[in-house]
């Protein structure tokens, strides 16, 4: 069981990677931030069942700001979304 959690946050940071090195246009950003938000899920869920509590509570925070965002994307400007930062709250 263990060695599927650590494969599942391999995954997950893998992903995250990825993800990063190749940030689309403004026409694919929303599934970008949505695929980002997934990924970091994935790795904070692998984290937490391996009890790295402050790991994946960061992740988590990340994960929830990342589909936000993708959600923001129809409505906000890119200038408009990183006014908000990392604040859930503002989100």
């Amino acid at each position: 069981m263990r060695s599927s959690l650590i494969r599942a946050v391999i995954t997950g940071l893998h992903a995250a990677a990825q993800s990063f090195r190749s940030r689309p246009e403004s026409a694919d950003l929303a599934d970008w931030y949505v695929d980002t938000g997934v990924a970091y899920y994935l790795a904070a869920r692998g984290a937490f069942f391996m009890r790295v509590h402050p790991v994946s509570g960061n992740l988590f925070h990340h994960a929830i700001e990342m589909l936000l965002k993708g959600c923001l994307c129809h409505v906000l400007d890119e200038h408009a979304r990183r006014r908000f930062g990392h604040r859930l709250r503002r989100l």
